[in-house]
């Protein structure tokens, strides 16, 4: 990535030379653009949008440690045959603060989290423990005793957690997040100090007696897994990168890979032979540079990948954990997969951005502007297609990126497709919880701040969460050998639309099973695969040629009944329908729509023709967004005393100023946010002989004046003009019956 200045320096050369003409700025003066009714992150008790209910009673890890279910789920040992399903994000527990500020804090954060109906964290503890540590790897007591506090308040609130162990710190006196890029690659490739290092972390924070528990947290049971060393993977795409790496790293990994040579060939002969090379000997190889096979580089790093996780695992062992652990949550290419599976890692684990950033929010800073469902959902099925026939998947990072201009579409792409798969939790990157809004610069990533990523972390929890989505009931398989392994280990999978469907796992023959899994309906040998782009902080698969394949298996679906008669798929036309029948995506209208007893919704670009859902009819909108209702007791939308509309349209920082074709940042801004406004026509079919009142709702819950709406036949004919709100846009509106 770039030095944030020379993003600054592109940006004002390319303003000069005429190619950011017609910028365009947010300001709350245009009608368009309006600060929202956010008088408070903090979700008010009772209200609409307290979601409490969804949040278990505590304590956390009552029902025994997580293991793995049949078919790969997600169980509690106490409770088998009952899937688990988790959603979160991050505890911000590791600030400068005093004891007894942070306490106070945690207790507010921990109630925040229960009432927008979180009940999972990841704790990333390598640097929270050690910052101002005098000796390396010794954390400091007090940060010790706060992360035990942590997860008590956390445990009796029945938010369970994640802990990674490594990350970008490992656990120095000196802040070394510079040189993170060599420390992975160090570890990689199997540096004794690094890994000893690592090694040191991981006794200190499993072995720890929690003094408020009086348990150690390696016997935690509301600890689900833990995560060996976040984004590991990604170091290996680095090397060559050598602003990120150093002299040192690129001779250790030269050393060892001809190590590696050395052992897979009988002689320096022999590797010409195969190579068609004339090496004279092995000193003369360098993995960063010459003509070696693309296979052979393959290997090596699958080589690596699978060394490493053996000694994290036993590593782990050997210190007395006993429960479920997880690696490589970066690539989504086959080695890594691989790797998970051949080494058991009892938790598949991916990272998964839609739209991130290049350069941060800041000047010069780039966000791409395409549509997630126009990419059919990509960012979704790719992470997806890692998910193994016998393990739980867990999302370890999810966004759609601050500014795309479609972060509506993640209200139900994410959500929906998560809950069709059977994902086991979700953890949202980053802070979906915020209890206060800071005065500080935007960010592309708080979900909390940000008055569309609100909306989408609240379907979050109705769709997935919640479970209004049903789970497909058929699976396809698509079985990878260790062969098709060794000639595209650097390449992830093809044919991700599949996932769009039904049930999809990716299968190795030759990796051992971790649970019982019943037979896939259909399986389908790997055929397909992508190259992906790699970036400082992330990665993106590019296009892949595979439609005809695509057209045969949904023939092959339709003839084994995975797909019904009346099922509309048909990728020729860019329609995707799943094999339950509730969610359609039209990629080439930029249209998702799910529709399920309890919460129906639609993305529509600005003059869509009308879309019926299920009992609500969308017929106009002057806004771009994502539109639907959603029943908040519980019941079926047609039963329902209470329920809430949504109208999720885009959010931008006032002052903030982007290029014409609003990729590039030309000027930052505060964190004071502005949303969209537009207007909607619905209709809906009310019982009660239509007595119900129509509450406009501050994005933390506060009822407004209603909305008067027409009925008629038994129909409620309503339209809303967020610009026209007394006090202010909101994207939220409770539909509730009055009281006889």
């Amino acid at each position: 990535m770039m030095d944030r200045s020379i993003f600054g320096c592109v940006a004002m050369l390319a303003s000069l030379c005429g190619l950011l003409a017609a910028e365009e700025t947010f300001s709350a003066e245009s009608p368009r653009w309006m600060k929202p009714d956010f008088p408070s992150p903090r979700i008010v008790k009772g209200s609409a949008l307290d979601l409490s209910d969804l949040a278990e009673a505590g304590p956390a890890g009552k029902f025994g440690r997580a293991v793995i279910g049949k078919n790969g789920s997600l169980e509690f040992r106490n409770r088998p045959g009952v899937p688990v399903r988790l959603n979160g994000g991050s505890v911000p527990w590791w600030g400068p603060r005093k004891a007894e500020n942070l306490r106070a804090h945690m207790k507010v954060h921990v109630e925040d989290m229960r009432r927008q109906g979180y009940n999972f964290t990841r704790l990333s503890v390598d640097r929270g423990l050690f910052v101002g540590t005098t000796e390396d790897q010794k954390p400091v007591q007090s940060a010790l005793d706060n992360f035990g506090y942590v997860l008590k308040i956390c445990r009796d609130n029945g938010i369970y957690s994640m802990l990674t162990l490594g990350s970008y710190y490992l656990g120095y006196k000196e802040d070394r997040f510079k040189d993170r890029n060599n420390i992975k690659l160090k570890m990689l490739l199997g540096d004794p100090e690094t890994r000893s290092a690592w090694r040191r972390v991981a006794e200190c924070v499993l072995n720890f007696v929690n003094p408020h528990t009086g348990v150690a947290v390696k016997d935690d049971p509301s600890i689900v897994f833990v995560e060996f060393f976040n984004e590991l993977d990604l170091a290996e795409y680095q090397l060559g990168d050598r602003k990120n790496t150093s002299d040192e790293v690129r001779r250790i990994a030269d050393r060892k890979f001809r190590e590696f040579l050395q052992k897979r060939y009988a002689s320096i002969d022999a590797l010409n032979r195969e190579w068609k090379r004339k090496y004279a000997h092995y000193d003369e190889i360098v993995l960063t540079g010459g003509k070696i096979p693309s296979s052979i580089v393959s290997t090596f790093w699958l080589d690596r990948a699978r060394e490493t996780l053996t000694f994290f695992a036993s590593s782990v062992r050997e210190i007395g954990y006993e429960g479920l652990f997880a690696q490589y949550n970066w690539s989504k290419d086959l080695n890594n997969s691989f790797a998970r599976a051949k080494e058991k890692a009892g938790i598949v684990i991916v990272n998964s951005y839609h739209a991130h950033p290049r350069g941060w929010a800041a000047v010069g800073g780039r966000v791409k502007q395409t549509s997630a469902v126009g990419e059919r959902g990509r960012f979704w099925a790719v992470s997806s297609m890692m998910r193994l026939p016998d393990r739980p998947l867990v999302v370890t990072e999810q966004n759609h990126c601050f500014w795309n201009q479609y972060l509506y579409e993640n209200a139900l792409l994410f959500p929906a497709y998560s809950a069709l798969q059977g994902f086991s939790a979700i953890i949202t990157h980053v802070s979906p919880v915020a209890s206060y809004i800071p005065s500080r610069d935007i960010s592309n990533f708080q979900a909390g701040t940000i008055p569309t990523m609100r909306v989408n972390e609240f379907l979050m929890m109705q769709l997935f969460k919640r479970g209004d989505v049903k789970q497909s009931p058929h699976r396809v398989d698509l079985e990878i050998s260790d062969e098709f392994v060794k000639c595209n280990g650097r390449r992830g999978l093809g044919l991700e639309e599949v996932s769009l469907l039904c049930g999809f796992r990716s299968f190795f023959p030759s990796a051992p099973l971790l649970s019982q899994v019943d037979r896939a309906d259909l399986v389908v040998l790997a055929s397909v695969t992508r190259s992906f782009g790699t970036y400082e902080w992330s990665s993106e698969m590019n296009s892949a040629a595979g439609e005809r394949k695509l057209q045969s298996i949904v023939g092959q679906m339709r003839r084994k009944g995975i797909l019904g008669s009346g099922n509309r798929t048909d990728p020729s036309r860019g329609i995707y329908q799943s094999d339950t029948e509730e969610i359609e995506l039209r990629f080439r209208e930029k249209v998702l729509k799910v529709v399920t007893p309890r919460t129906e919704g639609v993305t529509l670009a600005v003059g869509a023709k009308p879309e019926k859902l299920g009992l609500l009819t969308v017929h106009s909108t002057t806004v771009s967004a994502a539109i639907g209702i959603t029943s908040v007791d519980g019941k079926a939308l047609a039963e329902s005393s209470r329920m809430v509309l949504f109208l999720n349209t885009m959010s931008h920082a006032e002052g903030m100023v982007l290029s014409a074709d609003r990729t590039t940042l030309l000027k930052k801004s505060g964190a004071v946010m502005l949303v969209e406004t537009g207007v909607v026509r619905l209709s809906f079919p009310l019982r009660n002989g239509g007595r119900f009142r129509l509450y406009p709702l501050s994005l933390n819950g506060i009822r407004r004046e209603p909305i008067p709406f027409q009925f008629k036949d038994g129909i409620a004919e309503i339209r809303i003009d967020t610009a026209a709100l007394k006090h202010g846009p909101t994207p939220f509106f409770e539909l509730t019956a009055e009281q006889p």
